[in-house]
């Protein structure tokens, strides 16, 4: 496992800490609610769940094939991009461990060069503002639906559309508001340089960009939705709400820097619906059972991606 970013002692003493107090408060959440979550799981619709867990794995292998092809635009590489997607995958199981970005040392470990690690951290970043940028789009429409009404809900979808397919083609203006996000790297990576230098996609991929970011949000956000809805049976306006306010506390738990976002989302998750007025204990249920979907969803699909990437070894061996 490759080291990428080392930390002042201090400050690594102060995230474990604060990583063992997130877990501490993941773990009182279960014990407060394991009634709660007993009795949706008896009352739980497998034929609802089973599609919710399908398109919410969907969501994550766009996210994947985004990131294939965000880095494909950038490096001429001979193998297929499905490659890339399966490390990205694989890379996933890495942000559950404090202190390292092992994810995208996976990543790194397919191209075997400085000048190639730079270009992943770029995408990484890059692709993390579009995440960014797809949880709130999420979030927004699925509350305003909920809140405002169809007409609402309808006026702020086509805004967010519109959004999210702007995005692709202005991230280099978010990118640059972020460079301090790279100051901790290693020099010999070369992000600076990676930066100022990176070529630009072409027309056609950006539109690959915008097509992969759309089917995210739509798969996201309708995997949530027929989850609480299907499969647990609150009812519509109740399950939008929940699935906006896990799109945007999703946004915590990735600027925590925490391992997952470990109780930074499921905090997220309390503070967000407090404030539309959910009920706690349906709040504190949906945190949980959202955390152990995700969880067994980045298993599920690096162990899928775990053959690519032994292809991709032995083709690296044979040549």
């Amino acid at each position: 496992m490759t080291e990428l970013a080392a930390s002042p002692r201090g400050f690594s003493a102060f995230r474990v800490a604060f990583t063992l107090v997130a877990l501490a408060f993941v773990v009182f959440l279960v014990w407060t609610q394991r009634h709660g979550l007993h009795a949706w799981l008896l009352s739980l619709h497998l034929g609802w769940a089973a599609a919710a867990f399908l398109l919410l794995c969907l969501s994550n292998a766009v996210a994947a094939l985004l990131f294939a092809h965000m880095l494909a635009s950038r490096i001429e590489f001979g193998k297929p991009s499905v490659n890339f997607a399966a490390a990205f995958l694989l890379g996933q199981l890495g942000k559950y461990l404090p202190g390292r970005i092992w994810g995208i040392a996976q990543q790194v470990s397919l191209l075997r060069s400085s000048a190639a690690a730079a270009i992943v951290i770029v995408i990484n970043l890059e692709l993390l503002i579009l995440l960014l940028g797809a949880s709130i789009a999420v979030g927004a429409v699925m509350i305003c639906f909920a809140k405002g009404g169809f007409e609402a809900g309808l006026i702020i979808l086509v805004l967010a559309l519109l959004a999210v397919v702007f995005l692709p083609s202005r991230i280099s203006w978010l990118l640059t508001a972020v460079r301090f996000i790279i100051v901790r790297l290693p020099r010999r990576f070369e992000i600076n340089s990676t930066l100022e230098n990176r070529g630009k996609p072409s027309q056609r991929q950006l539109w690959k960009f915008r097509f992969l970011l759309v089917g995210f949000c739509i798969s996201f956000a309708l995997g949530w939705f027929l989850l609480f809805f299907g499969a647990i049976g609150l009812d519509p306006d109740e399950s939008a709400e929940i699935t906006g306010v896990l799109a945007l506390s999703a946004i915590i738990g990735m600027l925590s820097m925490l391992p997952g976002g470990l109780g930074a989302r499921e905090f997220g998750v309390l503070a967000f619906g407090s404030w539309l007025g959910l009920d706690s204990e349906v709040l504190a249920s949906s945190a949980i059972a959202s955390r152990a979907m995700i969880i067994l969803i980045d298993l599920l699909l690096a162990g899928a991606a775990i053959p690519f990437l032994s292809r991709l070894g032995m083709e690296k061996s044979n040549g």
